[in-house]
C-alpha cells in the first residue's frame, strides 16, 4: 500500500505544480516580471510556507518502522485545496 501512496501523492504533486506553474506565467504575463525569476530568484524571507503542510501525517519513520495515517493526509491535502480556493 505505501507504493501506491506514493504514486498517488506524486500524481498530487505534479498537479500543485502545474498551478504553480500556470500561477507564475499569469504574474508574468501582468508584466511583474520573468516567471521563471519570479519563483526561484527571490530574497529568502519571500519565500512563504503554510505550516499545514508541514505536519506529520503519522508516528514512524519513512524507512523505520512507517507508521502513516492516509486519510489524515488526504483530508490535510483537501483542506488546503479549500484554503487555496479561498484565497
Amino acid at each position: 500500500p505505501h507504493i501506491e501512496e506514493d504514486v498517488a501523492f506524486s500524481s498530487m504533486s505534479q498537479d500543485m505544480m502545474g498551478h504553480a506553474v500556470m500561477h507564475y506565467q499569469m504574474l508574468e504575463d501582468l508584466g511583474l516580471g520573468k516567471a521563471d525569476d519570479l519563483a526561484q530568484l527571490r530574497e529568502a524571507g519571500a519565500f512563504r510556507n503554510a505550516i499545514l503542510v508541514e505536519r506529520k501525517n503519522g508516528t514512524g519513520e519513512y524507512d523505520d518502522n512507517p507508521h502513516y495515517d492516509w486519510a489524515y493526509a488526504i483530508v490535510r491535502s483537501y483542506v488546503y485545496g479549500l484554503y487555496k480556493q479561498v484565497r
